[in-house]
């Protein structure tokens, strides 16, 4: 069954161009190898683990540039009051650190030194990505932060930091993407354009897709979306555009 989550990614990178349909992807000549992680609403590092061993198992992957990982882990109650403990007494870095999240920046080093290079979500919990991303202190990837323009034209005046929600109003939570000195890079993350399937309700967190069409295509939509998933797969795309040009980049 197709994910809307992975579905809206890799139409971001690899939508094809020119055909007047849906939109234009980032990488069009790229090639998307999905592999699942988790149930499509959660994950767990024991899963990202799994899908990172995969890419450097899988003989078939061994032609990977690229790894899009638009997906984070927030810490749970508990770990957030011993990481706030620790921040008291200071040497935050040296001991806040899961044995789940040091493998996977073990294997995302490995996928380095293949010139594989990773893009990972920074979060969007409106916080520093060091505060409640358990990925950013362990794992070398590029960390996107997400950005929308503020009414403007579009010059730098114009962007910020991507806020997603009402702030005006009182009931609505705001959240906002992930910033600070984790963050490598920022990317258009607020009603991007993709394409996502059809719904017919929702099931244990996930969308179902409305497949019923004999014509696949015909349950895909287009519709907007936004946080910091939306932004990786742009990084993605054009780490992708400069890798067809540079291959060991």
């Amino acid at each position: 069954i197709p994910d809307a989550h992975g579905l809206k990614v890799a139409s971001t990178i690899v939508s094809q161009i020119n055909n007047k349909q849906g939109i234009a992807g980032v990488a069009p000549q790229a090639q998307v190898i999905p592999i699942k992680i988790g149930n499509g609403a959660r994950n767990t590092p024991a899963e990202t683990i799994a899908a990172f061993r995969l890419l450097l198992q899988e003989p078939s992957l061994s032609e990977v540039d690229v790894v899009n990982a638009s997906l984070g882990l927030t810490p749970s109650g508990f770990m957030i009051l011993w990481r706030d403990i620790l921040k008291f007494f200071g040497d935050i870095h040296n001991k806040f650190q899961t044995d789940e999240t040091k493998v996977i920046g073990n294997l995302v080093d490995q996928l380095n030194q293949r010139n594989i290079i990773t893009v990972m979500a920074s979060g969007n919990e409106g916080t520093r990505a060091e505060e409640t991303n358990i990925y950013v202190d362990n794992v070398d990837a590029i960390f996107v932060g997400a950005v929308q323009l503020s009414g403007g034209v579009g010059s730098p005046q114009d962007i910020r930091r991507a806020i997603f929600g009402d702030v005006n109003d009182p009931d609505e939570t705001e959240v906002a993407s992930n910033w600070g000195d984790k963050v490598t890079i920022w990317a258009p993350g607020n009603d991007m354009a993709v394409m996502s399937i059809k719904e017919e309700g929702t099931s244990n967190g996930r969308a179902i897709p409305d497949l019923g069409a004999d014509n696949k295509v015909q349950s895909l939509v287009l519709r907007p979306w936004l946080a910091t998933s939306a932004a990786t797969p742009f990084v993605s795309g054009v780490v992708a555009l400069m890798k067809g040009i540079k291959e060991d980049l």
